[in-house]
């Protein structure tokens, strides 16, 4: 995609908010201790999936190859979010190796396979990838279910899913599309200006997820850094009027706790 990398975008949204002392999301990211940061160069997110190798090859195109035993996955495009994660891949077969406490990304065609039952019981499920909806899974608040022609390697991170009970999380509060560039974006044409406007929205809603929900820097810097490439996805998508503006509500609309924190 022809864009500026996520990092820049967001060197760029913090040289402009520079001088601001009052509390945002440039602030927190000013002052946060990166010294760590060994964290985010070996893939600070170890992703796990787990599926049948034919489901996977037939349904996705996510990855050069599926192996037949546990193993890393490699993407097919050389996506930035690799910086920031390593994908684990297990056979049904290899359900005891993987590791305890993860949670797993499930790929399955159209219902639940029988092999699947220990994973849902064990509670180490984040998500579901199928062909069609399961409508099982909308009784289970900890499960999200995605169909593939949805899916990409961005959605791998999102298995940012509480592990204690549901009732111990606040509610994660959602940006709306900012009132004041609402008209501008129905309106503009010109990609430049369209560019711009888009930015001051993109940096205003992640501003407000900040200030609602206060997730901690720097553990919520590749879910930040997820988000960006997420809106430069949308930014070069070359969307306008209503349809823009309803894809950045649902980017809005997006998880991003840290592990439902």
């Amino acid at each position: 995609m022809d864009h500026q990398s996520e990092v820049s975008w967001l060197a760029r949204q913090l040289e402009k908010h520079m001088l601001e002392d009052e509390p945002s999301i440039w602030k927190a990211m000013r002052e946060a201790d990166f010294k760590d940061t060994r964290r985010y160069n070996d893939g600070i997110r170890q992703v796990y999936i787990v599926g049948e190798p034919d489901v996977l090859g037939e349904y996705t195109n996510l990855f050069d190859t599926v192996p037949t035993s546990m193993g890393r996955i490699q993407s097919r495009e050389d996506h930035p979010i690799l910086q920031w994660m390593t994908v684990h891949y297990y056979l049904p077969l290899d359900l005891d190796e993987i590791p305890t406490g993860v949670r797993v990304n499930l790929f399955v065609e159209e219902r639940l396979p029988t092999w699947s039952r220990p994973l849902f019981q064990a509670e180490t499920v984040a998500k579901v990838v199928s062909k069609k909806k399961i409508k099982t899974l909308a009784r289970l608040t900890r499960v999200t279910n995605s169909l593939y022609e949805e899916m990409t390697i961005d959605h791998l991170m999102d298995d940012f899913l509480p592990m204690e009970s549901v009732e111990k999380v606040s509610e994660e509060l959602f940006p709306d599309v900012p009132r004041q560039h609402l008209i501008r974006l129905s309106t503009l044409t010109e990609p430049h200006e369209l560019s711009e406007v888009m930015d001051l929205a993109a940096a205003d809603m992640l501003n407000t997820y900040w200030l609602q929900n206060r997730p901690s820097f720097p553990e919520w810097m590749p879910i930040l850094v997820r988000e960006v490439a997420q809106f430069l996805t949308i930014k070069s998508s070359n969307a306008q009027g209503e349809e823009l503006i309803e894809q950045l509500k649902r980017w809005g609309e997006r998880e991003k706790r840290i592990d439902g924190k």
